[in-house]
Protein backbone atom coordinates (compact mmCIF):
# COMPACT_ATOMS: atom_id res chain seq x y z
CA UNK A 1 0.00 0.00 0.00
CA UNK A 2 2.87 2.37 0.74
CA UNK A 3 4.34 1.52 -2.67
CA UNK A 4 1.00 2.44 -4.23
CA UNK A 5 1.17 5.78 -2.40
CA UNK A 6 -1.86 5.02 -0.27
CA UNK A 7 -0.09 6.18 2.87
CA UNK A 8 2.81 7.98 1.23
CA UNK A 9 3.07 11.69 2.02
CA UNK A 10 0.74 13.91 3.99
CA UNK A 11 -2.49 15.16 2.42
CA UNK A 12 -3.06 18.91 2.52
CA UNK A 13 -5.91 20.57 4.34
CA UNK A 14 -7.86 21.10 1.11
CA UNK A 15 -7.44 17.45 0.14
CA UNK A 16 -8.71 16.29 3.52
CA UNK A 17 -11.69 18.63 3.20
CA UNK A 18 -12.68 17.10 -0.15
CA UNK A 19 -12.29 13.62 1.29
CA UNK A 20 -14.52 14.50 4.25
CA UNK A 21 -17.02 16.12 1.86
CA UNK A 22 -17.26 12.88 -0.11
CA UNK A 23 -17.65 10.89 3.11
CA UNK A 24 -20.40 13.19 4.39
CA UNK A 25 -22.15 12.87 1.02
CA UNK A 26 -22.22 9.08 1.15
CA UNK A 27 -23.35 9.03 4.78
CA UNK A 28 -26.36 11.22 3.97
CA UNK A 29 -27.05 9.05 0.90
CA UNK A 30 -27.13 5.89 3.03
CA UNK A 31 -29.58 7.39 5.50
CA UNK A 32 -31.96 8.68 2.80
CA UNK A 33 -31.60 5.53 0.69
CA UNK A 34 -32.57 3.33 3.64
CA UNK A 35 -35.78 5.31 4.12
CA UNK A 36 -36.53 5.27 0.39
CA UNK A 37 -36.12 1.50 0.20
CA UNK A 38 -38.44 1.04 3.18
CA UNK A 39 -41.17 2.89 1.25
CA UNK A 40 -40.60 1.88 -2.38
CA UNK A 41 -38.60 -1.35 -2.04
CA UNK A 42 -35.13 -2.25 -3.25
CA UNK A 43 -36.40 -3.12 -6.72
CA UNK A 44 -37.77 0.33 -7.59
CA UNK A 45 -35.98 2.87 -5.38
CA UNK A 46 -32.39 2.16 -6.56
CA UNK A 47 -33.50 2.13 -10.19
CA UNK A 48 -35.00 5.60 -9.81
CA UNK A 49 -32.13 7.19 -7.91
CA UNK A 50 -29.57 5.59 -10.23
CA UNK A 51 -31.31 7.14 -13.23
CA UNK A 52 -31.29 10.54 -11.54
CA UNK A 53 -27.69 9.96 -10.44
CA UNK A 54 -26.58 9.19 -14.02
CA UNK A 55 -28.08 12.45 -15.23
CA UNK A 56 -26.55 14.41 -12.34
CA UNK A 57 -23.12 12.87 -12.88
CA UNK A 58 -23.29 13.64 -16.59
CA UNK A 59 -24.07 17.29 -15.84
CA UNK A 60 -21.17 17.47 -13.38
CA UNK A 61 -18.74 16.01 -15.90
CA UNK A 62 -19.79 18.15 -18.87
CA UNK A 63 -20.65 21.44 -17.18
CA UNK A 64 -18.36 21.61 -14.15
CA UNK A 65 -15.32 19.65 -15.37
CA UNK A 66 -15.59 20.32 -19.13
CA UNK A 67 -15.24 16.66 -20.04
CA UNK A 68 -15.66 16.22 -23.83
CA UNK A 69 -18.54 14.26 -25.31
CA UNK A 70 -18.51 12.37 -28.59
CA UNK A 71 -22.01 13.32 -29.77
CA UNK A 72 -24.39 15.81 -28.22
CA UNK A 73 -27.38 14.16 -29.90
CA UNK A 74 -26.38 10.71 -28.68
CA UNK A 75 -25.89 12.09 -25.17
CA UNK A 76 -29.31 13.77 -25.26
CA UNK A 77 -30.91 10.50 -26.43
CA UNK A 78 -29.23 8.74 -23.51
CA UNK A 79 -30.62 11.30 -21.07
CA UNK A 80 -34.12 10.92 -22.56
CA UNK A 81 -33.97 7.16 -22.07
CA UNK A 82 -32.74 7.65 -18.50
CA UNK A 83 -35.57 10.04 -17.66
CA UNK A 84 -38.14 7.77 -19.33
CA UNK A 85 -36.86 4.73 -17.47
CA UNK A 86 -37.03 6.51 -14.12
CA UNK A 87 -40.62 7.60 -14.86
CA UNK A 88 -41.69 4.08 -15.86
CA UNK A 89 -40.11 2.50 -12.79
CA UNK A 90 -41.81 5.12 -10.62
CA UNK A 91 -45.16 4.27 -12.24
CA UNK A 92 -44.64 0.63 -11.28
CA UNK A 93 -45.32 1.67 -7.68
CA UNK A 94 -48.76 3.05 -8.60
CA UNK A 95 -51.97 1.59 -10.02
CA UNK A 96 -51.06 2.75 -13.53
CA UNK A 97 -49.65 -0.60 -14.83
CA UNK A 98 -52.69 -2.66 -13.69
CA UNK A 99 -55.03 -0.11 -15.22
CA UNK A 100 -53.13 -0.11 -18.50
CA UNK A 101 -53.23 -3.91 -18.52
CA UNK A 102 -56.96 -3.81 -17.87
CA UNK A 103 -57.52 -1.39 -20.76
CA UNK A 104 -55.51 -3.61 -23.06
CA UNK A 105 -57.44 -6.67 -21.95
CA UNK A 106 -60.70 -4.94 -22.81
CA UNK A 107 -59.70 -4.74 -26.44
CA UNK A 108 -58.87 -8.44 -26.69
CA UNK A 109 -61.22 -10.02 -24.12
CA UNK A 110 -64.42 -8.05 -24.17
CA UNK A 111 -67.57 -9.93 -23.07
CA UNK A 112 -68.97 -13.23 -21.89
CA UNK A 113 -72.46 -14.04 -23.00
CA UNK A 114 -74.58 -16.75 -21.34
CA UNK A 115 -78.24 -17.70 -22.05
CA UNK A 116 -80.80 -15.77 -20.02
CA UNK A 117 -78.14 -13.88 -18.11
CA UNK A 118 -77.13 -10.26 -17.84
CA UNK A 119 -74.21 -9.40 -15.64
CA UNK A 120 -71.16 -7.22 -15.54
CA UNK A 121 -68.45 -8.40 -17.92
CA UNK A 122 -64.72 -8.22 -17.45
CA UNK A 123 -64.69 -4.87 -19.23
CA UNK A 124 -67.37 -3.37 -16.99
CA UNK A 125 -70.16 -3.76 -19.60
CA UNK A 126 -73.27 -5.90 -19.53
CA UNK A 127 -73.30 -9.57 -20.42
CA UNK A 128 -75.89 -10.23 -23.12
CA UNK A 129 -77.66 -13.30 -24.51
CA UNK A 130 -77.98 -14.19 -28.18
CA UNK A 131 -81.81 -14.28 -28.26
CA UNK A 132 -81.97 -16.06 -31.62
CA UNK A 133 -79.60 -18.97 -31.16
CA UNK A 134 -79.40 -19.04 -27.38
CA UNK A 135 -75.70 -19.74 -27.70
CA UNK A 136 -73.05 -18.31 -25.49
CA UNK A 137 -70.30 -16.52 -27.41
CA UNK A 138 -67.26 -14.48 -26.55
CA UNK A 139 -65.76 -11.64 -28.52
CA UNK A 140 -61.96 -11.98 -28.60
CA UNK A 141 -60.10 -9.22 -30.45
CA UNK A 142 -63.19 -8.57 -32.55
CA UNK A 143 -63.77 -12.23 -33.47
CA UNK A 144 -66.76 -14.21 -32.16
CA UNK A 145 -65.66 -17.50 -30.60
CA UNK A 146 -67.45 -20.11 -28.45
CA UNK A 147 -67.60 -19.18 -24.82
CA UNK A 148 -65.73 -21.25 -22.24
CA UNK A 149 -67.45 -23.60 -19.86
CA UNK A 150 -68.94 -22.38 -16.61
CA UNK A 151 -65.86 -23.58 -14.73
CA UNK A 152 -63.55 -21.71 -17.09
CA UNK A 153 -65.78 -18.65 -16.75
CA UNK A 154 -65.58 -18.80 -12.95
CA UNK A 155 -61.83 -19.25 -13.08
CA UNK A 156 -61.46 -16.25 -15.37
CA UNK A 157 -63.59 -14.12 -13.05
CA UNK A 158 -61.61 -15.35 -10.04
CA UNK A 159 -58.27 -14.55 -11.68
CA UNK A 160 -59.52 -11.08 -12.54
CA UNK A 161 -60.64 -10.51 -9.00
CA UNK A 162 -57.28 -11.72 -7.70
CA UNK A 163 -55.47 -9.39 -10.06
CA UNK A 164 -57.66 -6.48 -9.04
CA UNK A 165 -57.25 -7.36 -5.39
CA UNK A 166 -53.48 -7.49 -5.53
CA UNK A 167 -52.02 -5.25 -2.86
CA UNK A 168 -51.18 -1.95 -4.42
CA UNK A 169 -48.04 0.08 -3.85
CA UNK A 170 -47.50 2.67 -1.12
CA UNK A 171 -50.14 5.24 -0.24
CA UNK A 172 -50.16 8.54 -2.17
CA UNK A 173 -48.46 10.33 0.71
CA UNK A 174 -45.94 7.52 1.09
CA UNK A 175 -45.29 7.47 -2.64
CA UNK A 176 -44.69 11.23 -2.68
CA UNK A 177 -42.30 10.92 0.27
CA UNK A 178 -40.49 8.03 -1.38
CA UNK A 179 -40.11 9.92 -4.66
CA UNK A 180 -38.70 12.96 -2.88
CA UNK A 181 -36.22 10.75 -1.02
CA UNK A 182 -35.11 8.98 -4.20
CA UNK A 183 -34.70 12.34 -5.96
CA UNK A 184 -32.46 13.59 -3.14
CA UNK A 185 -30.49 10.34 -3.15
CA UNK A 186 -30.03 10.56 -6.92
CA UNK A 187 -28.77 14.15 -6.80
CA UNK A 188 -26.33 13.34 -4.00
CA UNK A 189 -25.31 10.02 -5.53
CA UNK A 190 -24.62 11.65 -8.89
CA UNK A 191 -22.46 14.24 -7.11
CA UNK A 192 -20.43 11.61 -5.24
CA UNK A 193 -17.47 11.74 -7.64
CA UNK A 194 -17.35 15.55 -7.70
CA UNK A 195 -15.22 15.73 -4.49
CA UNK A 196 -12.78 13.28 -6.08
CA UNK A 197 -12.30 15.47 -9.16
CA UNK A 198 -11.99 18.55 -6.99
CA UNK A 199 -9.47 16.66 -4.85
CA UNK A 200 -7.34 16.04 -7.95
CA UNK A 201 -7.64 19.66 -9.02
CA UNK A 202 -6.72 20.82 -5.52
CA UNK A 203 -3.63 18.63 -5.59
CA UNK A 204 -2.60 20.24 -8.88
CA UNK A 205 -2.94 23.71 -7.36
CA UNK A 206 -1.24 22.85 -4.06
CA UNK A 207 1.72 21.08 -5.69
CA UNK A 208 2.34 23.60 -8.45
CA UNK A 209 6.02 23.91 -7.48
CA UNK A 210 6.65 20.18 -7.10
CA UNK A 211 6.24 17.26 -9.47
CA UNK A 212 2.58 16.20 -9.53
CA UNK A 213 1.92 12.58 -8.49
CA UNK A 214 0.25 10.35 -11.02
CA UNK A 215 -3.55 10.30 -11.08
CA UNK A 216 -3.51 6.73 -9.80
CA UNK A 217 -1.55 7.79 -6.73
CA UNK A 218 -3.93 10.71 -6.25
CA UNK A 219 -6.83 8.28 -6.43
CA UNK A 220 -5.37 6.19 -3.61
CA UNK A 221 -4.68 9.36 -1.63
CA UNK A 222 -8.31 10.41 -2.07
CA UNK A 223 -9.52 7.01 -0.88
CA UNK A 224 -7.34 7.46 2.20
CA UNK A 225 -8.84 10.88 2.96
CA UNK A 226 -12.30 9.54 2.15
CA UNK A 227 -11.82 6.64 4.58
CA UNK A 228 -10.76 8.95 7.37
CA UNK A 229 -13.79 11.09 6.63
CA UNK A 230 -16.16 8.13 6.93
CA UNK A 231 -14.47 7.08 10.16
CA UNK A 232 -14.88 10.58 11.59
CA UNK A 233 -18.58 10.61 10.67
CA UNK A 234 -19.27 7.36 12.53
CA UNK A 235 -19.37 8.85 16.10
CA UNK A 236 -21.69 11.60 14.88
CA UNK A 237 -24.07 9.11 13.27
CA UNK A 238 -24.03 6.84 16.32
CA UNK A 239 -24.70 9.78 18.63
CA UNK A 240 -27.55 10.93 16.39
CA UNK A 241 -29.14 7.48 16.48
CA UNK A 242 -28.84 7.45 20.28
CA UNK A 243 -30.60 10.81 20.50
CA UNK A 244 -33.38 9.62 18.19
CA UNK A 245 -33.80 6.44 20.25
CA UNK A 246 -34.08 8.46 23.45
CA UNK A 247 -36.56 10.83 21.82
CA UNK A 248 -38.79 7.95 20.66
CA UNK A 249 -38.56 5.71 23.74
CA UNK A 250 -37.91 8.20 26.52
CA UNK A 251 -34.62 6.55 27.52
CA UNK A 252 -31.66 4.68 26.09
CA UNK A 253 -32.93 1.36 27.45
CA UNK A 254 -32.59 -1.24 24.70
CA UNK A 255 -30.40 0.89 22.45
CA UNK A 256 -27.29 -1.19 23.13
CA UNK A 257 -29.07 -4.44 22.31
CA UNK A 258 -30.45 -3.02 19.07
CA UNK A 259 -27.00 -1.78 18.09
CA UNK A 260 -25.57 -5.26 18.65
CA UNK A 261 -28.21 -6.79 16.38
CA UNK A 262 -27.32 -4.31 13.62
CA UNK A 263 -23.55 -4.81 13.81
CA UNK A 264 -23.17 -7.89 11.59
CA UNK A 265 -25.50 -6.83 8.73
CA UNK A 266 -24.12 -3.31 8.96
CA UNK A 267 -20.53 -4.51 8.66
CA UNK A 268 -21.37 -6.79 5.72
CA UNK A 269 -23.20 -3.99 3.93
CA UNK A 270 -20.32 -1.63 4.63
CA UNK A 271 -17.73 -4.02 3.22
CA UNK A 272 -19.74 -4.57 0.04
CA UNK A 273 -20.28 -0.85 -0.37
CA UNK A 274 -16.61 0.02 0.33
CA UNK A 275 -15.39 -2.36 -2.40
CA UNK A 276 -17.98 -1.00 -4.84
CA UNK A 277 -17.09 2.60 -4.00
CA UNK A 278 -13.37 1.99 -4.57
CA UNK A 279 -14.17 0.46 -7.96
CA UNK A 280 -16.40 3.40 -8.89
CA UNK A 281 -13.62 5.86 -8.03
CA UNK A 282 -11.24 3.99 -10.34
CA UNK A 283 -13.94 3.92 -13.03
CA UNK A 284 -14.16 7.72 -12.83
CA UNK A 285 -10.37 7.88 -12.93
CA UNK A 286 -10.12 6.01 -16.24
CA UNK A 287 -13.41 6.95 -17.92
CA UNK A 288 -14.28 10.32 -16.43
CA UNK A 289 -17.22 11.38 -14.29
CA UNK A 290 -19.60 11.78 -17.24
CA UNK A 291 -19.15 8.13 -18.30
CA UNK A 292 -17.51 6.06 -15.56
CA UNK A 293 -19.95 6.72 -12.75
CA UNK A 294 -23.16 6.24 -14.80
CA UNK A 295 -21.96 2.83 -15.98
CA UNK A 296 -21.51 1.68 -12.40
CA UNK A 297 -25.23 2.26 -11.85
CA UNK A 298 -26.15 -0.76 -13.96
CA UNK A 299 -26.38 -2.45 -10.56
CA UNK A 300 -30.10 -1.68 -10.70
CA UNK A 301 -30.63 -5.04 -12.42
CA UNK A 302 -29.22 -6.83 -9.37
CA UNK A 303 -31.38 -4.68 -7.09
CA UNK A 304 -34.51 -5.60 -9.04
CA UNK A 305 -33.69 -9.31 -8.94
CA UNK A 306 -33.16 -9.19 -5.18
CA UNK A 307 -36.34 -7.22 -4.56
CA UNK A 308 -38.63 -9.33 -6.73
CA UNK A 309 -37.22 -12.81 -6.17
CA UNK A 310 -36.29 -12.61 -2.48
CA UNK A 311 -38.66 -10.01 -1.02
CA UNK A 312 -41.60 -10.48 -3.42
CA UNK A 313 -41.87 -6.78 -4.17
CA UNK A 314 -44.19 -5.34 -6.82
CA UNK A 315 -46.77 -8.14 -6.76
CA UNK A 316 -48.54 -8.69 -10.03
CA UNK A 317 -47.33 -9.10 -13.59
CA UNK A 318 -48.21 -5.55 -14.78
CA UNK A 319 -46.12 -3.83 -12.11
CA UNK A 320 -43.16 -6.14 -12.59
CA UNK A 321 -43.37 -5.73 -16.35
CA UNK A 322 -43.36 -1.94 -15.94
CA UNK A 323 -40.36 -2.16 -13.62
CA UNK A 324 -38.51 -4.36 -16.12
CA UNK A 325 -39.32 -2.00 -19.00
CA UNK A 326 -38.09 0.99 -17.00
CA UNK A 327 -34.86 -0.76 -16.06
CA UNK A 328 -34.25 -1.73 -19.69
CA UNK A 329 -34.75 1.90 -20.70
CA UNK A 330 -32.24 3.02 -18.05
CA UNK A 331 -29.71 0.43 -19.19
CA UNK A 332 -30.22 1.50 -22.80
CA UNK A 333 -29.59 5.07 -21.74
CA UNK A 334 -26.41 3.99 -19.95
CA UNK A 335 -25.27 2.14 -23.09
CA UNK A 336 -25.88 5.21 -25.26
CA UNK A 337 -23.98 7.28 -22.72
CA UNK A 338 -21.07 4.83 -22.94
CA UNK A 339 -21.02 5.28 -26.72
CA UNK A 340 -21.54 9.02 -27.01
CA UNK A 341 -20.79 10.66 -23.66
CA UNK A 342 -17.01 10.56 -23.94
CA UNK A 343 -15.00 12.31 -26.62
Amino acid sequence: LVHAALLGGTPTFHQVCWGVAGAADICVIQILAFSACQILGIAAAPAMWCGVGMFTSFVWGVVAFQEPIHSIFGALAALIFLASGVAVVASAQTDVPPRVAQLLSKRCFSKYVEPGMRDVGLDGGDLATDSQSGSTDISVCGEIQPAPSSLEFAEARTCTLDSAGTPSGPSPDGLAKGLVLTLCVGLLDGSLMAPYKLFVRGASADDATTPLPSERNLTYAYLEAFGWGVLSCFPLLLGGQALLWRHRHGSLLGFGRSAQVCVLPGVLSGVLWAVANACSVHASEYLGVALGFPLTQSCIVINALWGISLFDEMPGVPRRAACAAGILAILLGASLMALYARG
